[in-house]
């Protein structure tokens, strides 16, 4: 069996490219909304995310859960699994 991880990520880093005349530009996000009310702090998106752009919060919300924070977003390349991976549709993220 042949591992896919190298082929993943290279499929991942082709569709978040952009074409602009004969060149190739990445995909950047202007910003990652998470939305407190209906995040219950699973931390799935933190675990999906191929960059380490989501980290858990420090401190807990008012209803005892620690959400995720963006810890780097420079890093995210708009793959957008975050958003397909939440199960409470908590995460949104804008392209620039």
């Amino acid at each position: 069996m042949v591992p896919l991880s190298g082929q993943i990520n290279t499929v991942i880093s082709y569709i978040n490219c952009v074409e602009v005349g004969n060149s190739t530009m990445a995909k950047k996000a202007k910003q990652i909304d998470v939305d407190p009310k209906m995040c219950k702090g699973c931390h799935i998106c933190i675990f999906v995310c191929p960059h380490g752009v989501l980290k858990k919060a420090d401190v807990v919300d008012n209803r005892g859960f620690f959400l995720p924070v963006v810890a780097d977003l420079d890093a995210c390349v708009v793959c957008r699994l975050c958003e397909m991976e939440c199960p409470d549709f908590a995460i949104s993220v804008v392209e620039e």
